[in-house]
């Protein structure tokens, strides 16, 4: 058991049960799949959202408030369990990549709000407070207020961002670059920025986002 106050249910229960905002949420899972519905408040360090940890099945709902210590990561950029969470969720970072993510009311991220890749989304109903928000090409349905340090919309539509595309290689560090033959067709390496922000370390060379 991986949770105190967990069950497990099929995908069509948490169909029937839970209504999502987008409707396709539940996309690409059996309705016989399983995943873990935790009853309350969840308290967690960390949250790795890869089908590695099989210990989630197939997805994660937690039927209250989440709260995770440290990061919340998606590695890869094609898939990953689904969560849903349909209260608020707080955390130091948070990672998306190919998972389905639902938030039903705010999300407060502390450092980092990255998503990578386009086969994935992060869907928040409530308000979205973060440091540094990053969209590489990630679909972000963010319905309430953003309210970020810094935007960064890479290929994405992301709507007033601070840096686009064109930025990156004045505002990333090196080591988390691809880096090209011609200095303009650098591009975000994301498993090196998922490194640096799951490690805390400074990966951005700007003071503010008026430079």
């Amino acid at each position: 058991m991986l949770f105190k106050n967990q069950q497990l249910i099929t995908i069509k229960e948490a169909k029937e049960k839970f209504k999502t905002d987008p409707d396709y949420f539940y996309a690409g899972f059996e309705n016989t799949d399983q995943v873990i519905i935790h009853q309350g408040d969840l308290a967690l360090d960390n949250l790795e959202l890869d089908f590695d940890n099989e210990e989630l099945h197939s997805g994660l709902i937690v039927n209250g408030n989440l709260t995770v210590k440290n990061t919340i990561v998606n590695y890869d950029m094609d898939s990953g369990p689904l969560l849903l969470v349909i209260g608020n969720l707080k955390t130091a970072s948070l990672i998306g990549g190919g998972s389905s993510i639902c938030i039903k009311g705010d999300l407060n991220v502390e450092n980092t709000l990255f998503g990578h890749y386009n086969h994935g989304f992060i869907a928040v109903k409530g308000n979205t407070t973060t440091k540094i928000l990053i969209s590489e090409t990630h679909d972000f349905q963010l319905k309430g207020t953003i309210k970020a340090d810094t935007i960064i919309s890479i290929n994405a539509d992301l709507e007033n961002p601070d840096f686009t595309r064109e930025d990156i290689n004045k505002i990333f560090v090196k080591d988390v670059l691809e880096i090209e033959d011609n200095e303009d067709d650098n591009f975000i390496d994301s498993a090196a920025l998922i490194d640096y922000i799951i490690s805390d370390k400074k990966y951005l060379i700007i003071k503010d986002n008026k430079e």
